[in-house]
């Protein structure tokens, strides 16, 4: 569900920091960029609740907030605000940082999803082979999609080479680490994101963000990978998809040498359709990046000096994340493109 992967939502969440205007919320961002790397992702955690307590509840928290069910997805962000104004409190730079950042994140999947899944399929087919692939090409568009994102990005820290993605890869388990020390802060805020209100520490939020952040630094090592790979060319069924998740190191090595010939579908203006509407888009991935930067920005500088939830995102209702549009009026995805594999796809393009 996850789409684009970390380094593509840090990359989006970087640019996002470079175009808001709110000298405020900027300084927040610089002094705890932590915590806005942190929300950048923490849509995803509940994906990774693998041994981690309250996974059941932690899954669920993850499918509400992504708008799978339908609603309005930036009542997330206003229920945040809300939980500290009910309570007198006051919200903590930490906590501006934090929800600036899954902002970014947001955006960027309400504008990547219709594109991505409709070259991978229907996320949760109701049949289990049908499923399976959609799943698979999901994350195989999701880590192409990550290696496009590196080698435009002008940042050494996101410097793709041939022997691992970049720098970045890993970030996430550096930052909880420096986090460790204000871990009750981090529960408390995380808490207030996923249910809406402050709780105690047995909801398992801060061990989600441990596990999330274990795992993904896995999703550039090579031997793992091809071990995992290995063994779901054997076993087959839900065994591949987790090996689509890391990323392809023979592709990697092609971007490292030529990212436009390895890559050459996202350098062009793409033809598709809304899997849920059918509404025929054109798009370069460019230019869906840039309408993520735009529309983050505007919702971050919307927040306003007080930071109360009143009048927060007046007018607008959040989409869904994971289809990308009103999923109270469109809830079903049935439009889509499978003729290619998903590695010659972005190769050679339609």
């Amino acid at each position: 569900m996850a789409v684009p992967k970390e380094l593509s939502h840090w990359i989006f969440a970087e640019a996002v920091a470079e175009h808001i205007k709110s000298a405020d919320i900027k300084k927040a961002i610089k002094t705890f960029k932590a915590y806005y790397y942190l929300g950048s992702v923490a849509y995803d955690s509940p994906f990774y609740t693998y041994l981690v307590r309250n996974a059941k509840t932690l899954t669920q928290a993850g499918l509400r907030i992504h708008g799978v069910f339908g609603g309005d997805t930036l009542e997330i962000q206003r229920a945040f605000f809300r939980s500290y104004q009910n309570t007198g409190s006051k919200i903590p730079l930490q906590g501006i940082s934090f929800i600036s950042g899954t902002l970014t994140h947001l955006c960027a999947d309400i504008n990547f999803h219709p594109l991505v899944n409709y070259f991978s399929g229907r996320y949760a087919d109701s049949e289990k082979k049908s499923r399976l692939l959609s799943q698979r090409r999901h994350r195989q568009f999701e880590s192409l999609l990550d290696f496009y994102f590196c080698t435009k990005r002008n940042d050494s820290a996101f410097h793709v080479t041939s022997r691992r993605s970049c720098k970045r890869v890993g970030a996430l388990h550096q930052f909880l680490a420096a986090m460790e020390r204000e871990q009750d802060q981090v529960i408390d805020i995380l808490n207030r994101f996923y249910f809406g209100k402050s709780q105690d520490k047995t909801t398992g939020v801060w061990e989600l963000v441990r596990r999330h952040s274990q795992l993904q630094r896995l999703f550039s090592n090579g031997t793992v990978g091809s071990l995992v790979r290995w063994l779901g060319a054997i076993a087959g069924g839900g065994l591949r998809v987790i090996s689509a998740t890391f990323y392809p190191v023979a592709i990697l090595k092609n971007v490292a040498r030529n990212p436009d010939a390895a890559l050459a579908l996202f350098s062009r203006r793409i033809q598709y359709r809304h899997p849920n509407s059918g509404v025929k888009l054109s798009h370069s991935v460019d230019e869906l990046a840039k309408k993520t930067v735009d529309d983050a920005a505007a919702l971050i500088d919307s927040f306003g000096g007080d930071y109360q939830e009143r009048d927060l995102f007046s007018g607008i209702k959040g989409k869904s994340l994971e289809y990308g549009c009103d999923a109270d009026e469109f809830p079903t995805p049935k439009h889509f493109d499978l003729s290619k594999p998903v590695p010659a796809l972005c190769r050679d393009g339609l």
